[in-house]
């Protein structure tokens, strides 16, 4: 009887740490926004890939700058954005999970320090089903990070009204390549147009798209056009439907009568999908960047 508990107990072992060995998570591009100087909180941010072949699911946070540290997450309600504690966080099996701005980030409450560019912050994450997580996130001041890439933005701009597009495209591009949206818009219309490089309407795409999922709703009501007129690639009233629905939330004037038009070449069931996939892309995009009136998602 002894002998088969014993077995028991080892094989329980062995598939214990072969579970534990098939969950690989890793952290990837971690880093905590600077708080203002009397704040008592401090968001954190970072890609989470599980290369595991099973779920994992995170059990408790915890930092040595703060009391507590948890899951939030950020959701509209109505004209509002509000934060709330998530009850858990699970981590899909070959996929990843990003905490970001606006979205779902780590909370860290009762900052036991005043936190400040060039410092570190550990964080440690246990898991339900792998091994512990520990994790060094230096602190940053997006407003000190986002200023070269403005000025850059800014400077192309100056060249454009100057008509002179050829330099303002080195610009847009490097502000675009470093996530500046509203050039990454401008290297779509200038691709579009053939205004300073040449005209090339797949790179018009694909640069108004980047834009569009950063929340810009020209580059949306575009890029939805691009997909209803099959310019630069192949037509899609789906993903047309989509972007001129997300266009229209944010406030453009001219995606509502777009979206009205898709909404008759689309059959029902494209249309079910077209808003599935709106309201998961609203859900992931920054929505500051409202220019009018907004419509609620249907």
């Amino acid at each position: 009887m002894k002998r088969i508990t014993f077995c028991l107990s080892v094989c329980t072992a062995i598939l214990l740490f072969s579970g534990l060995a098939r969950a690989e998570v890793r952290v990837e591009h971690a880093w905590v926004r600077m708080p203002p100087p009397v704040a008592d909180t401090a968001a954190a941010y970072m890609t989470l890939r599980n290369g595991g072949d099973r779920d994992v699911v995170i059990a408790r946070i915890s930092s040595d700058a703060s009391e507590t540290a948890g899951i939030h997450s950020m959701r509209k309600q109505g004209a509002m954005i509000r934060m709330s504690a998530a009850n858990g966080m699970t981590i899909p099996a070959h996929g990843s999970v990003k905490l970001e701005p606006g979205g779902m980030h780590l909370m860290l409450t009762g900052l036991k320090r005043v936190l400040k560019p060039g410092h570190e912050v550990i964080l440690v994450l246990r898991f339900v089903n792998a091994p512990m997580l520990r994790i060094v996130a230096p602190v940053r001041d997006p407003g000190l990070i986002r200023e070269p890439v403005r000025q850059l933005y800014k400077q192309a701009m100056n060249l454009l009204k100057k008509k002179d597009a050829t330099k303002a495209v080195l610009l847009f591009r490097q502000a675009g390549e470093k996530g500046n949206r509203r050039a990454q818009y401008q290297m779509g219309l200038l691709y579009a147009r053939g205004d300073g490089v040449p005209k090339d309407m797949a790179k018009a795409r694909e640069w108004l798209r980047k834009a569009a999922i950063q929340g810009h709703p020209k580059a949306q009501f575009y890029l939805g056009q691009m997909y209803a007129f099959g310019a630069g690639g192949k037509k899609d009233y789906v993903k047309a439907t989509t972007w001129f629905w997300l266009a229209k939330t944010l406030g453009d004037r001219f995606a509502g009568d777009s979206l009205e038009v898709m909404t008759g070449k689309v059959s029902s069931r494209e249309l079910s999908e077209a808003k599935k996939r709106a309201n998961t892309l609203w859900r992931k995009m920054p929505h500051d960047m409202k220019i009018k009136r907004s419509a609620a998602m249907h």
